[in-house]
This record gives C-alpha cells, sequence and structure tokens, in this order.
C-alpha cells in the first residue's frame, strides 16, 4: 500500500472513532473524570471526581457500565447530594492526561453540555 493510500485509511479510520466517540459523549452525561499530574522526577498524584448531575431514572445510560462503578463503590445515591457539579467546573482550565473520551468529556462540562464538534479537525481546534 502507498503512503497516499494509507493515509486515506487513516484517516477514515479516525473519523470513523471521532464519530463513535462523538455519538456517545453527545448522548450521556459525564458521570466522573480522572485527573493524574506527575512531576518532573516522576511522582504522581491522581484524583477522581465524580459528578452530581447524573440520574439513573432520567438520563440515558449503560447498566453495565453503572453495575461495574457501583461494584468499585459508586453510589449514585451518595453523588446527587455529595457530587461535584460537572458544569460548574466548566469556569475552570484543565489539562488531561490520557485518551480521547477523557478529552471530549471536559470538553463538554467547558462547554456547558453542548454537542461536540461535527469534524475531527474542528474538535482538535476546540481542544487547542
Amino acid at each position: 500500500m502507498n503512503a497516499t493510500r494509507h493515509g486515506l485509511v487513516h484517516a477514515a479510520g479516525q473519523d470513523q472513532r471521532y464519530a463513535l466517540m462523538k455519538a456517545s459523549v453527545d448522548g450521556l452525561k459525564p458521570l466522573q473524570v480522572g485527573i493524574a499530574v506527575c512531576d518532573h522526577q516522576g511522582q504522581q498524584v491522581a484524583w477522581e471526581f465524580n459528578f452530581r448531575d447524573f440520574c439513573r431514572l432520567a438520563d440515558p445510560h449503560d447498566d453495565k457500565a453503572l453495575d461495574y462503578l457501583a461494584e468499585r463503590g459508586l453510589d449514585l445515591d451518595t453523588l446527587r447530594n455529595d457530587g461535584v457539579d460537572a458544569y460548574m467546573l466548566g469556569a475552570l482550565s484543565w489539562i488531561t492526561y490520557a485518551g480521547a473520551y477523557h478529552v471530549a468529556y471536559l470538553l463538554k462540562i467547558v462547554t456547558g453540555g453542548a454537542p461536540l464538534p461535527h469534524e475531527v479537525a474542528r474538535f482538535v481546534g476546540a481542544m487547542q
């Protein structure tokens, strides 16, 4: 396969992956976000923020994902009162450490729940 054709295949794959991620992120509320920092000596600290804005009865979700989180101690009922207000975080500046989904959900929070851009290039531009 020549380089030009390979580039087109890669771009098409990237567009398809972005379309799947966009559909998922646009259709769901963020439930949690993990943040890790590392200093110049390699010391790492990580936090996980669980958001109060999600309602199992009203919001679209994957039961298996919620069951998985519950098995690891996440209590959705407690979060309704004690969780972090996800959209309040939109006024802050954030940097994420990994994954397009993490970045996409952070963009959703920062923009007050607006749908993601339709094209990958605009998504990258919004993140920059």
